[in-house]
């Protein structure tokens, strides 16, 4: 069996995959191989996708924890190859849309916002491709103060400011261990007002409403009224520093 990769996917997996390891792949689709390239009737490849999950099964290799941290330290200057393991409570979803490349290629994204104890300002996440899917609406169903998601492996982008961004090796911890999300689960419980109330500010910048003023006939010629007032009062004033002058 063998799988090919591709395009930015050779510098994704550089690190994960390593000569004469054993590995346990998972998610991987097996696509088959036509024309030229298939050494065989029915010859196959894996595909690796967002959703890909690859184990080394060397017994002296250690289980890689996420290193977590908050959002108020991932620099802002971040280098186009850093990556970093966040962990954040989901205060909004977007629905997936499509977006098209220059060249033609189609990708499907949806943004999460998540917050932290770290840093009044929320951090935006762009999710893409295969991870917009299962995991993104598990999201969107449970997104509350009690939703403490950790996510590895984002790469920092600069499009319309500053976010991160998944990766081929990201995943989603919708139950993330550890000492570091135990202490934003206990935040978020001791400050849920203070969550909820970020969550409706995001609300109303994503999906502001339209609140029409219904006013009466007398309370517009009201307004008409004091228009001209001012106006004249400003007149007078203009005047009389054009006969002081």
């Amino acid at each position: 069996m063998r799988g090919a990769l591709f395009e930015n996917q050779i510098e994704e997996y550089e690190s994960v995959f390593k000569s004469n390891h054993e590995y346990e792949i998972a998610n991987a689709p097996l696509k088959s191989v036509l024309g030229r390239y298939a050494t065989r009737e029915d010859d196959c490849q894996m595909s690796f996708g967002g959703q890909a999950m690859i184990q080394d099964l060397d017994p002296e290799a250690e289980p890689v924890e996420p290193e977590y941290q908050p959002i108020a330290t991932i620099p802002r200057t971040a280098d186009a190859n850093d990556r970093y393991d966040v962990l954040g409570i989901v205060l909004f979803v977007e629905d997936t849309r499509s977006i098209t490349t220059s060249s033609g290629v189609t990708h499907e994204v949806r943004e999460v916002v998540i917050t932290d104890h770290s840093a009044e300002q929320p951090l935006t996440i762009s999710v893409w491709d295969d991870l917009t899917g299962t995991e993104a609406n598990l999201l969107k169903s449970w997104v509350g103060p009690a939703l403490v998601v950790g996510f590895t492996s984002l790469k920092p982008s600069s499009h319309k400011g500053f976010s991160l961004s998944t990766t081929m090796s990201t995943s989603f911890h919708r139950n993330p261990v550890g000492d570091r999300a135990d202490a934003l689960r206990q935040w978020s419980r001791e400050k849920r007002a203070l969550v909820l109330s970020r969550m409706e500010r995001i609300q109303e910048v994503r999906n502001p409403t339209e609140q029409n003023e219904v006013l009466s006939i007398e309370s517009i010629k009201l307004k008409e009224v004091i228009y001209i007032a001012v106006s004249a009062a400003m007149f007078s004033i203009f005047t009389k520093r054009l006969q002081n002058t």
